[in-house]
This record gives C-alpha cells, sequence and structure tokens, in this order.
C-alpha cells in the first residue's frame, strides 16, 4: 500500500489556539448500490466533505485555504461550462 504523507504550516492564532490536524484516508468507498437512492448517496459523500472542509478551515492560514479552494475549482472547472452553442 502506498502511503502519501504531507507535512504543512498551520495557522497562526489570533484568539483560540489553532489545532493539529490529521487526516487519515484508509478506507475504500462503498459501492453507490448499497445506498439504495441518490439522495443518501449525496448525504453520505457530503459528511467527509463537510469533516475535512472544516478541519482545512480551521487549520491552515487563511492564504493556503483560499489558494487550495482556488486549485480545486480551477481542476474542477470543466464540470461548470455550459455550452451555448445552437
Amino acid at each position: 500500500m502506498n502511503t502519501v504523507k504531507l507535512t504543512t504550516f498551520k495557522a497562526q492564532p489570533t484568539v483560540d489556539p489553532v489545532p493539529n490536524a490529521t487526516i487519515s484516508i484508509t478506507e475504500e468507498l462503498p459501492a453507490y448500490e448499497t445506498f439504495g437512492s441518490l439522495e443518501k448517496w449525496d448525504r453520505f459523500l457530503d459528511t467527509p466533505a463537510e469533516e475535512i472542509e472544516g478541519v482545512l478551515l480551521q487549520s491552515l492560514p487563511g492564504g493556503v485555504y483560499d489558494r487550495l479552494l482556488g486549485l480545486m475549482l480551477t481542476r474542477k472547472s470543466s464540470h461548470f461550462r455550459v455550452s451555448h452553442a445552437s
């Protein structure tokens, strides 16, 4: 099994201390069919997405978080393009 380890800087505290963060990605995604509906599948995917985003928001410096968002949107921008050709 390949393991990717990344170490980066955390944000500087303003009022509350900034937590150290470790995100562990070890389990395979269950098959879509086990959920029975698109709605359940979507809710299932929302939970880890919200948790990961929350950890990154709390822990990363603001400039790193902002750039990460830009990189993620750039990578997926083709999903948001709509052709107006007739």
